[in-house]
């Protein structure tokens, strides 16, 4: 099952996801809107700064 993501600057349901693994192994999922071009991070429904994937420490 598939759903459409919206995106939350315009609204357009033209989303891509991409899941990432973080350097200490945590994963994200990075949205981009195709409609205007809005960027963003998420990690379980919580939208993170981009700083705050900057700084994660590498997996031991």
């Amino acid at each position: 099952m598939t759903s459409t993501l919206t995106c939350k600057t315009c609204g357009a349901n033209s989303v891509i996801q991409i899941q990432l693994t973080l350097p200490d192994g945590g994963e994200v999922d990075f949205c981009s809107c195709h409609v205007c071009e809005s960027r963003w991070y998420n990690r379980d429904g919580e939208v993170l700064d981009l700083d705050a994937l900057v700084d994660v420490p590498k997996k031991a």
